[in-house]
């Protein structure tokens, strides 16, 4: 009997970021070169012009959001009028406009399209926090040319890198987004594994190993008791400070009771009404995902996991790993 059916809700942090709709104004697209009358203003998703480079070698095109936002997808189009469309590519991610970052994860080269009109949807395995988008064509058909739009969201709990927890006697968690590049930025950490309460977080996340500096992520601190001693270590290139006194609050990171699901047979049994959100993570094709809820009625609904009897049939369908880690939404 199947005992646990995880449901995902895709819609969370998938939204177009503004090149389709407009919010993207058209001094905020360039490239590194266009032909005369496919500028990158034509790139726009569903639009009725392309961008096209003058010399394709080595080209891009890139969009400045405006502000940092949380990048989750990228959707590109070929040219409407022509048989021109990007095959393969890469992308960049910058926070300013002038250290730019590969996008390494998921291969580091997406595929593209297969014919003008058909959008092409590729999720990252790791989301990145970032203000510019770059798209890198490697292989076309025809000759380079695309359309596109960046999917993501700005997160309602994004914090920049000088921020502290707020810990209050009703409030025990924390979940925060960080952004890239917060081990380049004046932090102050002290502690090693349990943070002291006033330690800047996305510091103390780079060092305790649960996000890392080139793309930031989210985090989640659990509020500890305050300590009498703090010891001082350098980790993932974040140095804290020990710190030998009381302080009244600590903190550390929720990356513990991660349960991985390694077989077919595993199961959790559950009483039947139960209503337990969970989170699921799999990395073989896009990103990390929040499920709806469970049931121990498995039914017939596309998009979900089962772990039990026909676990293994849906993991073989969506080509997802054989191990997929559980663990309870906090």
């Amino acid at each position: 009997m199947c005992l646990l059916w995880l449901c995902f809700d895709l819609s969370v942090c998938l939204r177009g970021l503004g090149v389709e709709d407009g919010n993207v104004t058209d001094s905020m697209l360039s490239a590194s070169s266009s032909q005369s009358s496919h500028g990158p203003n034509g790139a726009r998703l569903n639009g009725g012009s392309c961008w096209m480079p003058s010399n394709p070698l080595n080209s891009w095109i890139q969009v400045n959001l405006g502000e940092a936002k949380k990048i989750t997808g990228v959707v590109i189009q070929g040219c409407p009028g022509a048989d021109h469309w990007v095959t393969k590519f890469k992308i960049q991610h910058s926070m300013d406009g002038s250290k730019w970052t590969d996008y390494k994860d998921d291969g580091g080269v997406f595929t593209g399209c297969m014919d003008r009109n058909t959008p092409e949807t590729q999720l990252l395995g790791t989301p990145v926090s970032a203000q510019y988008v770059r798209i890198l064509p490697q292989e076309f058909n025809g000759q380079t040319g695309l359309r596109f739009d960046i999917l993501g969201c700005i997160p309602d709990y994004a914090v920049s890198c000088d921020a502290k927890p707020n810990f209050n006697f009703a409030n025990d968690l924390m979940t925060v987004h960080c952004p890239a590049g917060c081990a380049q930025v004046l932090y102050t950490v002290y502690g090693s594994g349990v943070y002291r309460g006033d330690s800047n977080i996305c510091a103390a996340g780079i060092h305790a190993g649960v996000i890392l500096n080139d793309i930031g992520g989210d985090c989640t601190m659990l509020k500890e008791p305050g300590q009498n001693f703090y010891s001082g270590s350098t980790k993932n290139g974040i140095t804290s400070r020990q710190y030998d006194g009381n302080y009244q609050i600590s903190y550390q990171f929720a990356d513990k009771g991660m349960l991985d699901y390694t077989n077919a047979q595993t199961s959790i049994k559950l009483p039947k009404d139960t209503n337990m959100g969970f989170r699921v993570a799999q990395r073989s094709k896009t990103l990390h995902l929040s499920a709806r809820g469970v049931t121990t009625d498995p039914g017939s609904i596309p998009g979900c996991i089962t772990t039990g009897c026909d676990r293994e049939s849906h993991r073989a369908a969506h080509n997802w790993p054989s191990v997929v880690r559980v663990w309870p939404s906090l």
